[in-house]
């Protein structure tokens, strides 16, 4: 190699520092994980130029994250995420000219959704909590259930998120993922939520 230029993980570090790699909203945990790809990275290799990122390279890193390290599909496809999004940023800056993984498909994680059963539901519904945080955060959780919206999004909702459409009360909101504006109408046990952390006055709306 020639030098700190040559090095593909002071390329990282520096994009770590500016934080170009994460944008704003994720930027601590994203930050994070791509530091911990950063350290299995070197873990793999001690030193690596532009020059040896190639399909093999990505192959003995995937067998390496698989095998020496007993990492599941998902933490596998997260580095690979962030090691092809560095590749990228390499690409455009010329500092690489040919794209591993364009010859190279991530092994993708198939969701397993669980869904709630009934009772399942129904023993949320009934837990003695003493905590008001708790208590807090399972009616945030509840809300989640009964609306289909994100736990992420529940918990970002404000008394300017509740319209009466057609005189039943709705929750009208961005999604924080796909910036989509979404109608929820409301099931009374919503509605109780509802009423209990966002209107004390019943009057509001």
């Amino acid at each position: 190699g020639g030098g700190s230029h040559d090095c593909f993980y002071t390329f990282f570090e520096e994009l770590i520092e500016e934080c170009i790699l994460a944008p704003k909203d994720y930027a601590k945990n994203t930050i994070k994980a791509y530091k911990s790809t950063l350290n299995v990275m070197k873990l793999f290799k001690e030193d690596l130029a532009f020059s040896e990122i190639d399909l093999a390279f990505v192959k003995k890193f995937d067998s390496f994250l698989k095998n020496k390290r007993g990492n599941e599909i998902g933490g596998v496809f997260n580095r690979h995420k962030h090691l092809r999004k560095l590749v990228r940023i390499a690409i455009k800056n010329g500092k690489m000219s040919v794209n591993p993984y364009e010859d190279y498909k991530i092994e993708k994680v198939r969701a397993r959704i669980h869904f709630l059963s009934e009772e399942q539901l129904a023993h949320m519904e009934n837990l003695k909590l003493d905590s008001i945080g708790l208590l807090r955060s399972r009616d945030m959780f509840l809300l989640s259930c009964y609306t289909g919206l994100r736990y992420s999004d529940v918990v970002a909702l404000t008394k300017d998120n509740f319209k009466y459409l057609k005189g039943q009360k709705h929750i009208v909101v961005k999604m924080k993922k796909t910036k989509k504006i979404v109608e929820i109408m409301l099931i009374e046990k919503a509605n109780k939520i509802i009423d209990k952390y966002f209107f004390d006055d019943k009057n509001l709306l």
